[in-house]
């Protein structure tokens, strides 16, 4: 773990490309743990996960002694704990990394049994800026197999003991047997001087041949039970090989890890398991053996089923023979090779991200920037790192970004707004950008970073910007038509109103007679007028909707009321084109809140347009019904209908199905338009259904509970 202060240059550029500094602890293959100084677990090595079998959520945010103790009944000496704790104690105490000497901790099993374990720990603190122990790292190593080996070497001096105590017996017996021999000798020396001098040295030899045997025995048994039990319970691959290049002999870990047999291995020269590409840098390393130097190599070592695992070895020469210790380490160069791709894939996404990238200390000092984040500021990296962001964007920065800078240091981020931000490297170019300000805490949450990322959106604001001119153009345009529109309007109406009514009053012959003809004329002229009124009152209503100013005056209405005024009005079209004009409303349809004469002029606008659509001799029907708590009427006609592709622009303004200049009917297209309006104005829904060739029928609903708030 690392300490965070706010100092200059906390970290290196190059730790910067470091995303992710937990999952790169937790993938260590080391078994550590990140202690908090009350002993609460902060996080754990994946490879201590497994060999302890704990799960993480179980272990993390714990106090460890919660989760391990000293629990196995058959311990004799369960002091695992109260050491462990000790040595936590001192640590805390001193600040100073304590080593602990072979401890028994036993690990729980998964059937509930227990697993004689002994391990070697050393527990190191992390001072925070104040000397105070902020986290402590507990490194700990499974030595189970080495304790194995001195508790078999205890066993066999325990023998060695035995064996010299039986040879003390023995000497001792030799002793009375000489004894035996001296009084023997005592009675043969008066017999013969020569005879006695001869036993002496038979008794000699003979003592002294029995304690050589017997220290050779013990020994041999010492050393041969060491070397049996290393050999076997090593994890390590251990071998012997001649000069020839041939396996002489190997442990059973080659079979556990490789597949291969002693015989396998021995049958073939070592070099042939070795892969292609590794095979003469291993014969060059092999070859230093030959000047008596241990050596260290690496290499990837075929296994029985085909593949190849990554084995370090240590190689020592004696004599003819060379002795070696493998270790596997496909694992960890798996997570290396891995780590390294990480790590250039980031490198390779951060350097050419479409956006620049900036990462400050705590006193906003430069420590990495991408390349795109120089070429925006137009500054070069080596002139930015190292200096404050103030030093390398130039002092005029500084109202513009210290408030965001200082806003983020206390936590907060903040997200990107385009603004004016002028470069002092680039004093003529006035660009807008987006900066994100991103905090970088530690575990504590305290803020040791800054993380800057910015793009130059000069062009997509001024993209905006004109965008935004146009649409207030056009709606100065459309403001300034609807205000003709509602001119021209008002100020029509006056001359058609005078037409008229002088029109009205030859009519009437309160000027004087009138002859066939000019009765004929003055009634063209009268009707040509109503139309021309009608058309203005549709261009002011239109002009008055799009004004904000238009309003309806609900009352309660007879819907059906409605619907029989407007036949009436519009029996003598249907009449004078042969049309059968047809209403099915139910006499006990309900009345409603709305505006009678705005829903009178819905219907008469539909009813219009399907007698103007329709040609002579075919039929409209108008229909009304109650449903889901409104009116829907609709108005059908068999007429040429009207093509799908049509109907969205059916209810715009000034729109028409036939727009050609050689169209039957006039109108200038706000009919539609205005019963839409209407329509929505009292809370209701307007639409059409038809198809080319096959009739079309126009409706609305109005609702039963009044006019919308």
């Amino acid at each position: 773990m690392e300490q965070h202060h706010h100092t200059t240059s906390p970290r290196a550029a190059s730790d910067a490309e470091t995303i992710d500094f937990r999952q790169l602890f937790e993938a260590m293959p080391g078994l550590f743990l990140v202690l908090a100084p009350d002993l609460r677990v902060l996080d754990a090595s994946n490879a201590y996960l497994e060999v302890s079998r704990v799960e993480r959520a179980d272990l993390v945010g714990r106090e460890l002694f919660d989760v391990f103790t000293d629990a196995n009944p058959a311990n004799p000496l369960p002091t695992g704990v109260a050491n462990l704790r000790a040595s936590f104690r001192r640590v805390v105490n001193d600040r100073v990394p304590d080593e602990m000497q072979l401890q028994r901790f036993d690990i729980v099993n998964p059937d509930g049994t227990f697993e004689e374990r002994y391990w070697r720990a050393l527990n190191t603190p992390v001072l925070a800026a104040n000397g105070a122990v902020r986290y402590i790292i507990h490194r700990v190593e499974d030595v189970t197999s080495d304790a194995k080996v001195q508790a078999n070497q205890s066993a066999t001096r325990r023998e060695l003991e035995s064996s010299r105590h039986q040879e003390a017996v023995v000497t001792v017996e030799l002793e009375a047997q000489a004894v035996e021999i001296g009084v023997v000798y005592q009675e043969l020396k008066k017999h013969s001087l020569h005879l006695q001098a001869e036993v002496e040295r038979q008794v000699g030899e003979i003592k002294s041949g029995i304690q050589h045997r017997a220290r050779l025995l013990v020994e041999r048994r010492l050393l041969a039970g060491e070397r049996d039990t290393l050999w076997n319970l090593s994890t390590d691959l251990l071998s012997v090989t001649g000069l020839d290049g041939y396996f002489k002999r190997v442990n059973p870990a080659f079979y556990k890890v490789l597949g291969w047999s002693e015989a396998d291995l021995t049958a073939s020269p070592f070099i042939d398991f070795i892969h292609p590409d590794d095979v003469a840098a291993t014969e060059s390393d092999v070859a230093k053996l030959g000047e008596g130097r241990v050596i260290k190599f690496e290499s990837r070592f075929r296994t029985r089923l085909g593949d190849y695992r990554w084995l370090a070895w240590q190689t020592t020469p004696s004599e003819d023979l060379f002795y070696s210790v493998a270790r596997d380490v496909t694992e960890q160069k798996a997570a290396e090779a891995e780590l390294k791709r990480e790590r250039e894939l980031n490198a390779r996404i951060v350097a050419n991200a479409p956006a620049g990238i900036a990462y400050l200390n705590c006193d906003l000092v430069f420590e990495w920037v991408n390349p795109m984040y120089a070429d925006l500021v137009g500054v070069p990296v080596e002139r930015l790192l190292g200096q404050s962001i103030y030093e390398g964007l130039g002092e005029e920065t500084k109202a513009r970004i210290e408030p965001y800078c200082r806003k983020v240091l206390t936590g907060e981020a903040h997200y990107g707004v385009a603004f004016p931000f002028n470069v002092t490297a680039d004093p003529g170019h006035l660009g807008y950008w987006d900066f994100t300000f991103q905090p970088i805490a530690d575990d504590d949450g305290e803020v040791y970073a800054v993380l800057i990322l910015c793009t130059d959106v000069s062009a997509r604001v001024e993209r905006e910007q004109h965008q935004l001119s146009r649409v207030n153009a056009l709606e100065e345009a459309e403001r300034l038509k609807d205000q003709f529109l509602g001119i021209l309007s008002h100020e029509l109406r006056t001359p058609i109103n005078a037409i008229m009514g002088f029109g009205s009053i030859l009519e009437d012959e309160l000027a004087g007679p009138l002859n066939a003809v000019q009765h004929k004329y003055i009634g063209k002229v009268i009707t040509a007028s109503d139309s021309l009124l009608a058309l203005v009152s549709d261009l002011l209503d239109m002009s008055r909707m799009q004004a904000g100013s238009f309003t309806v005056r609900p009352h309660r209405t007879s819907l059906g009321v409605a619907i029989q005024e407007v036949l009436g009005t519009c029996a003598p079209v249907a009449e004078a084109k042969q049309i059968t004009l047809h209403a099915d409303v139910p006499a006990d349809l309900p009345a409603l809140m709305a505006d009678q004469v705005r829903v009178t002029q819905v219907l008469s606008n539909m009813v219009g347009n399907a007698l103007k659509f329709t040609q002579a001799g075919g039929q409209v029907e108008v229909r009304a019904r109650a449903v889901a708590g409104s009116l829907r009427v609709e108005v059908e006609d068999n007429g040429p209908g009207i093509d799908s592709s049509a109907h969205g622009a059916l209810f715009e303004p000034f729109t028409q199905v036939d727009m050609s200049s050689t169209r039957r009917a006039g109108g200038v297209g706000l009919g539609l338009a205005i019963c839409k309006s209407l329509i929505l104005a009292h809370g209701g829904d307007i639409g059409v259904r038809s198809r080319e060739g096959g009739g079309s029928t126009f409706w609305f609903t109005l609702p039963l509970g009044g006019l919308p708030p």
